[in-house]
Formats: structure tokens, sequence, C-alpha cells
């Protein structure tokens, strides 16, 4: 068996996939937060407010998908 030596490569891996994971969560973090907000400030928009943060949650989706496919076919070949 030999020894494991890529340590710092795997540092890059593991970093550039958290990143990966963790900016998308910000994100929704700051558009439920800004959802909340304005769900308390006027109650009865509450379905309006939902579907625009539903519209932005969408976008962060699709853009984080698309980034995890990138990341996928940069270190699978």
């Amino acid at each position: 068996m030999e020894k494991f030596n890529l340590y710092s490569e795997a540092f890059i891996f593991i970093s550039l996939f958290a990143v990966l994971i963790l900016v998308p969560c910000f994100f929704m973090i700051f558009v439920g937060r800004n959802m909340i907000d304005q769900i308390g400030r006027f109650p009865t928009k509450t379905a309006l407010i939902q579907v625009k943060a539903v519209l932005k949650l969408l976008g962060i989706e699709v853009i984080t998908f698309l980034m995890l496919i990138a990341f996928f076919n940069r270190f699978s070949a």
C-alpha cells in the first residue's frame, strides 16, 4: 500500500468544493432573510413575496448546478 502524499492537492480540491457549496448557501440565507422581513412588513402580499423569492432561489440553484457540473468535468478527466 502506498503512502498518501497529495495533501496540497487534496486541500485545494476540498477548498474549491466547499466554496462551491457555501457561497450559494449564503445567497440563500440573504434571500430568505429578505423574504421574512418583507412578509413581516406586508403580510397580505405573502404569495407575491414568496414567488419573488422562489425565482431568486431557482436562479441560484441553476447557477450552482452548472458550477458543480463544471467542477466535476474539470476534475473527472
